[in-house]
């Protein structure tokens, strides 16, 4: 799989990045003169969405899988922070609200652009922020600020959802801060996401218990962990940390630097998903040809 990521050298534009999980293979996937970030792979892995600083203002924008066929997906108020739809028909992202843009709101579009539609609440008087969805689709998670005075230097954070089909928003939890990146796994009750304890720390969320586990150890003041990311099977993390790219297994061991990317800068990025393989419908052989079909297809397996 491909890791997709933006990064800038500190003097140009941020632009969208791949690069193969064991580190080789860097391709630049964006050149302009305009910052690219918040690169999102589509379910099939064939398209990229991500937020692009044009005309003044950010706006959505999906690539093909190589970067090539970009277009532009939103216009109007700044749009950013875009996560794709389990079964990839709609885009749900970050929108700015109010009178001057100063707190936002979560929204749903079609994949092909169509179909706005508002999800949260927010008036612009307090910040929604970073959607992700259920695994089934169902309900996108998100978080904000509108439990606090929005006039404090340091705000915080809560955890909410919402249901695409009713709107109803429900509290869930307390967070430490905003984090950059959040992951809802397939089992519907934890999530993967980073936070700020003085450091950046990756932490494990029990949605049945809302326990916390870091991922990153405790020693909180040393830690720069953050934007992470899980593989298809979710028994890895792919996470920046120190301007490097790394990854974990689940529980937080075996961590092993992938690529330094410090020369970049990178901001934010995503994994590309790895679906299982249908096996081709075959006819039922006969009782003679069943080890003959077997083998053939033992050895077409190791070839593939």
């Amino acid at each position: 799989p491909l890791i997709v990521f933006s990064a800038s050298n500190g003097i140009e534009d941020s632009e969208i990045y791949t690069i193969r999980i064991d580190g080789s293979g860097l391709s630049q996937l964006t050149n302009n003169d305009r910052s690219d970030f918040d690169p999102s792979w589509s379910p099939d892995g064939a398209e990229i969405v991500y937020t692009s600083f044009i005309g003044g203002n950010t706006q959505l924008h999906v690539m093909d899988s190589d970067g090539s066929n970009a277009r532009q997906l939103t216009d109007g108020t700044a749009a950013l922070e875009p996560a794709w739809s389990p079964d990839g028909t709609q885009i749900a992202f970050t929108r700015r609200e109010g009178q001057y843009g100063q707190g936002s709101a979560i929204y749903i579009i079609e994949s092909d652009g169509n179909s706005l539609q508002k999800l949260t609440s927010s008036d612009g008087s307090w910040t929604d922020a970073v959607p992700v969805w259920s695994p089934n689709g169902s309900q996108i998670a998100f978080v904000s600020n509108r439990a606090y005075e929005q006039d404090t230097i340091s705000q915080p954070f809560d955890l909410y959802f919402v249901d695409t089909e009713h709107l109803q928003e429900e509290f869930k939890i307390e967070l430490y801060s905003r984090p950059t990146r959040m992951n809802w796994l397939s089992n519907s009750q934890t999530m993967v996401l980073d936070q700020s304890r003085i450091g950046q720390t990756i932490f494990e969320l029990d949605l049945s218990t809302f326990d916390f586990v870091s991922l990153s150890g405790t020693n909180y003041l040393e830690n720069s962990d953050y934007s992470p990311a899980l593989n298809h099977a979710e028994t890895t993390i792919i996470f920046s940390s120190t301007g490097s790219l790394y990854q974990m297994n689940r529980n937080g061991s075996n961590r092993v630097e992938i690529a330094d990317l410090s020369p970049l800068n990178e901001r934010s990025l995503d994994l590309q998903p790895i679906l299982p393989v249908e096996p081709p419908v075959t006819e039922e052989p006969t009782e003679e040809a069943t080890v003959e079909v077997t083998e053939e297809a033992t050895e077409e397996s190791i070839t593939r």
